[in-house]
């Protein structure tokens, strides 16, 4: 006779002694499926570089200003840099193409979410040195309002627990109408943008639909959700089809000037700029006359910065002319 797959387990009956209890139930800990942090794991290869609809983030959940806040970040390992620097009493996000596509998937979602306190943080895991003279960046915060107030006290609160290590688990961030309303203008950009952008000049509805601020060492991007929308329709348009750099400006509507405007701004060899800028900066503070006032030090190591460019591009420009000499 076979073996059965499986053995039934035995009817009690009436009178029977109660059934022992496991070892393992006996512990005070919760079980590993339920409440159980997550793995210090870097995602494989090719979802390190997905930027598509389901995207993989990680939840945080934080006490801030006596709030409960659900704090989203990329997960461990996901490939994308950023820096920030302020210029022209602008605020600048920096990063490449990638990078670009990347925050349009994060303010498109965050512009959709029904639960309160929730906000995306990038914080220093992804920063680099800025890309022009190497000083350091701020973590970036941005915050749909009026659902997802975030003031200072809640930016020291987080500057304190900053979420760098693995979350309290892993969410899928559905941003499917970002694709169709790429799809959907492909043909017809301008004609679908300038009905898009129609509207700009009324969504600024009260003073704090909009707020772009330095916030205890963290640089705060406080949106409506129309305007967290229209960033990120801005940032999935940005393309190197005539030039290595492409900006869009961070702003309540482009018909009116307003003080308070941040900018994206992405560059084809941003990693390779960080790295020129790096060395630059060391080269340049530590030299014998280096200047000690931060206002003179930004000049000199731009100054530099073109001198280190031009001495790593001189090996391949050797060896580019080696391989098209004449004969």
């Amino acid at each position: 006779m076979a073996t059965p797959p499986f053995r039934r387990r035995p009817q009690r009956k009436p009178g029977d002694p109660p059934a022992p209890v496991l070892a393992f139930c006996a512990s005070t800990s919760p079980p590993p499926w339920k409440g159980h942090p997550l793995r210090t794991r870097h995602p494989r290869p090719a979802a390190r570089r997905d930027i598509s609809d389901r995207l993989k983030l990680h939840r945080h959940d934080r006490r801030l200003d006596g709030r409960d806040y659900t704090v989203i970040t990329p997960r461990p390992g996901t490939d994308v840099r950023f820096s920030t620097n302020n210029f022209h009493d602008t605020w600048h996000i920096l990063s490449d193409l990638r990078g670009a596509r990347f925050i349009a998937r994060l303010l498109w979602g965050l512009s959709y979410q029904r639960r309160p306190n929730t906000i995306v943080c990038i914080d220093p895991r992804f920063l680099d040195t800025n890309p022009f003279d190497a000083e350091p960046s701020d973590a970036i915060v941005f915050a749909p309002t009026p659902t997802s107030p975030f003031g200072a006290k809640a930016a020291r609160d987080l500057d304190s627990r900053m979420p760098t290590g693995v979350g309290d688990g892993t969410v899928r961030w559905h941003t499917p109408g970002l694709d169709r309303f790429i799809d959907h203008t492909r043909h017809d950009v301008q004609g679908a943008w300038d009905a898009w952008t129609a509207k700009e000049t009324g969504l600024h509805r009260h003073g704090d639909d909009l707020t772009i601020t330095r916030r205890k060492g963290l640089l705060v991007f406080a949106a409506a959700p129309e305007i967290l929308r229209t960033w990120a329709l801005c940032a999935q348009r940005m393309s190197f089809a005539y030039f290595p750099m492409d900006y869009e400006y961070l702003d309540a509507w482009r018909t009116t000037h307003r003080g308070e405007t941040g900018e994206l701004q992405v560059f084809a060899e941003y990693r390779r700029m960080v790295s020129t800028a790096r060395i630059a900066r060391r080269e340049v503070l530590s030299s014998s006359d280096a200047p000690s006032d931060p206002e003179h030090q930004r000049p000199a190591i731009w100054a530099h910065g073109d001198l280190v460019k031009r001495r790593s591009l001189r090996p391949r420009l050797g060896a580019d002319l080696t391989r098209t000499r004449p004969r």
